[in-house]
C-alpha cells in the first residue's frame, strides 16, 4: 500500500479499503491433537473448522492503519490487557477489521483476515481483573515469523 499510494494514488485520491484496525486478546487455545493428549502449538488462523479459542482477556487495540498514509514496515507497540476471568492464557489472538470507508468495518471471516492465533512461549496464569502488559514487535512481509511478543504481568 505504501508503494501504491506513493506512486499511483492521485492527489486527493482515496484508497479502498481505507484502513485496518487490529485488536488483540489473550486466549486459551486447545492444541491437543484429536483423540490424543499431545499438544502441537503452532500459529494458525481460526478458520476452516479449526478449534475456536476461549477468550481470557478483554480486547485491546494493537494497531490502526490508514492506507492512504505511509505506514511503517516495522511496528512495535505496548498493550495492556485486562483478564476478564480466572484462567490460563496460552496464546494471543489478533483480529483485523478492514475499514472499507470512514467508519464502516468488515469483520474477520474465513475469507478475509481470519483471526490469527500465536502461541505464547509460556502459559500465563491470570485472575479476573488482573492486568497484563505486552510489547510486541512486528516486521511486515514475514508473516507469522515477523511476530515477537514479550509479555509481563504487573505487580
Amino acid at each position: 500500500m505504501n508503494y501504491a499510494c506513493k506512486r499511483l494514488l492521485k492527489e486527493n485520491g482515496k484508497t479502498i479499503p481505507s484502513g485496518a484496525k487490529t485488536m488483540v486478546q489473550l486466549v486459551n487455545q486447545d492444541y491437543r491433537i484429536p483423540d490424543d493428549t499431545y499438544e502441537l502449538r503452532l500459529p494458525h488462523y481460526e478458520a476452516y473448522g479449526s478449534p475456536i479459542s476461549k477468550p481470557i482477556s478483554l480486547e485491546a487495540e494493537y494497531q490502526s492503519l490508514c492506507f492512504s498514509d505511509s505506514n511503517p514496515l516495522q511496528y512495535k507497540n505496548s498493550v495492556e490487557l485486562i483478564s476478564k476471568m480466572d484462567g490460563i492464557a496460552n496464546s494471543m489472538k489478533f483480529m483485523t477489521r478492514m475499514e472499507t470507508t470512514k467508519g464502516i468495518f468488515l469483520e474477520p471471516s474465513d475469507w478475509l483476515n481470519p483471526p490469527l492465533i500465536i502461541p505464547l512461549d509460556e502459559d500465563v496464569l491470570l485472575e479476573e481483573g488482573e492486568r497484563v502488559f505486552f510489547d510486541i514487535y512486528y516486521r511486515a512481509a514475514l508473516g507469522v515469523k515477523g511476530f515477537n511478543p514479550n509479555i509481563s504481568k504487573t505487580e
